[in-house]
């Protein structure tokens, strides 16, 4: 698309006038895009076989003819997405320990995993990600969909453990489609969710094409709210200004990221809070500037901007700062379960046992670089790490790693190496860990 016309011409052509409901105030969209299957891989069973016994794994490889595995759903809402089973694999479960392995789908969509048991008892089906665990399952459980954080390259496994013979374990690859999971706020391919971590939407608008300016009224209710702005302008050509009842409150520059409406995402690239605003009317504007300073609007050029108000949720106080009691993070909503406050500490380590459903760690430090590790006493492995930096001598907060069901993790947080060879005089952190549980 070469020009403005262009643009809007794609942009009318797709969008949804019918039926969008009072609060959004939207043009709204829903872009169902083309199914892609993935791109299946051809070997001969025997071949397989022979070379499945020499290395004692069950590895199967994807089959055309295979029919849908019963009890994966045709179709998984996870956050804001909708996402559509492609394809399927499925291990009947024999001796020992077994897998199942295939390649991650290639292209340019958006994909996700969900793995099934069927008959696994006390055994375990943990899947794997490029040799990085991201979930577990017993029994005759089935996860929720876990977002694969690239598009191309790299495998998935699913690794079964300890399982009585006659039980199967299923693996479901999914494509997030064009439909939006919720109410929302879109148009061209962007959207600004019904929620955000805990936060509601208030509502939010977009302009047009050429537009320069775009407002939103809302009503306050006396609750903090938080504003979401976008602005893209793949030629860098402008720049923005953010106003509250006509005063200016920020600036910013636009995304030179370019359109894309095949597939949704959100709008929600940066946030800044007005605060508790006084119960009522309020305006929040959005202004695009040329950076040669004039103020003529677009020609050639298609500029997105939109923004939205959404009140906050619920907090936590972890002392030296408030974090928002529910968070989003791998394609699920999280909910803090417990807190446990750190004081003037070097290293401070707690188990956490996960039971039957997955945690999340965040942790607050204060006053050094901390870094969070946790360590699996099933397998002993150990994440990566997830580190926190102060900023200014103050105190800095971080969602960090993921710990599966089904295990016992040792997490420890430790001042950084650099701060403890400055042989300061006050080396210790204070902060929080946090533990998060599955919303739903």
């Amino acid at each position: 698309m070469n020009t403005i016309e262009d643009l809007r011409t794609t942009l009318a052509s797709r969008a949804d006038q019918t039926g969008a409901p009072v609060v959004a105030r939207t043009r709204a969209v829903r872009v169902r895009i083309r199914h892609v299957s993935m791109r299946r891989r051809v070997a001969a069973v025997a071949a397989v076989a022979v070379a499945v016994a020499a290395v004692g794994l069950a590895v199967l490889m994807p089959d055309a003819e295979r029919v849908p595995v019963a009890g994966l759903p045709e179709e998984v809402k996870a956050l804001h997405f909708t996402y559509e089973l492609a394809d399927t694999e499925a291990l009947e479960i024999g001796a020992g320990q077994e897998q199942i392995e295939v390649p991650t789908p290639g292209g340019d969509g958006n994909w996700g995993v969900v793995v099934r048991g069927n008959g696994l008892e006390t055994g375990a089906a943990t899947v794997f990600i490029n040799g990085e665990p991201v979930l577990r399952i017993k029994g005759d459980e089935r996860s929720a969909l876990y977002p694969i954080p690239f598009r191309a390259g790299g495998h998935v496994t699913v690794k079964v453990d300890d399982a009585a013979g006659g039980g199967e374990v299923s693996l479901g690859i999914y494509e997030r489609t064009g439909a939006v999971a919720g109410d929302a706020v879109s148009y061209a391919g962007k959207l600004f969710p019904a929620t955000y971590g805990g936060a509601r939407l208030i509502g939010g608008e977009f302009g047009d094409p050429d537009d320069t300016v775009v407002r939103y009224w809302f009503r306050a209710t006396g609750r903090p709210v938080t504003v979401a702005p976008v602005c893209m302008d793949p030629t860098g050509t402008f720049e923005v200004r953010y106003q509250l009842d006509g005063e200016d409150v920020g600036s910013g520059d636009c995304s030179e990221e370019s359109l894309d409406l095949r597939t949704p995402e959100l709008a929600i690239s940066n946030l800044w809070q007005p605060g508790e605003l006084s119960p009522g009317r309020h305006a929040v504007t959005l202004v695009a500037t040329r950076r040669d300073g004039s103020t003529r609007p677009p020609e050639d050029v298609g500029v997105l901007m939109g923004i939205a108000v959404y009140e906050e949720g619920e907090q936590v106080d972890l002392g030296a700062m408030d974090i928002d009691e529910v968070t989003e993070h791998n394609g699920r909503r999280w909910q803090v379960d417990r807190v446990m406050p750190i004081s003037k500490s070097r290293a401070f380590s707690t188990e956490v046992a996960t039971g039957d459903r997955p945690a999340l760690i965040g942790f607050q430090a204060c006053g050094r670089t901390v870094t969070a590790y946790a360590r699996s006493q099933g397998s002993s492995r150990r994440t990566d790490g997830s580190i926190s930096t102060d900023s200014a001598g103050g105190c800095g907060y971080t969602v960090g790693d993921e710990l599966l069901a089904y295990d016992t993790y040792d997490v420890a947080l430790e001042t950084s190496k650099d701060d403890l060879a400055a042989g300061d005089d006050d080396e210790t952190f204070d902060g929080a860990l946090v533990v998060y549980r599955p919303v739903d």
